[in-house]
């Protein structure tokens, strides 16, 4: 499956939310929109590319509350980068969790 493993860390995570935005298409195969409340963020996790143009990948974010807000934007070279990328939010979620005393549990459902 392609994405098998950025599919994969999407569940480890610990967002509260994420889903497919629109339809993917052979310039951006993936775009993934992912929400954390406590960290007050809302993230894209892209993949663009196609005809012969390299795969690209980044992960944006902005605040959740502000959506006229700077996105920052992070770019990667390989899928295994951005699985890198989105472990350092994972750290970023369970320590806010951490602080906030709350406890997540994670879905680890490796299913399709």
């Amino acid at each position: 499956m392609r994405f098998s493993g950025i599919k994969q860390k999407l569940h480890q995570v610990g967002f509260d939310d994420f889903y497919q935005a629109g339809s993917s298409s052979r310039f951006h195969p993936m775009n993934i929109v992912a929400e954390s409340r406590v960290l007050n963020l809302q993230f894209w996790v892209c993949a663009d590319g196609g005809y012969g143009v390299s795969e690209t990948y980044h992960i944006a974010e902005r605040p959740l509350d502000d959506c006229k807000a700077q996105t920052k934007q992070t770019n990667f070279r390989t899928q295994a980068e951005l699985v890198t990328g989105l472990e350092q939010i994972r750290l970023r979620i369970a320590e806010a969790n951490r602080l906030n005393g709350e406890t997540k549990i994670l879905n680890t459902d490796m299913g399709s």
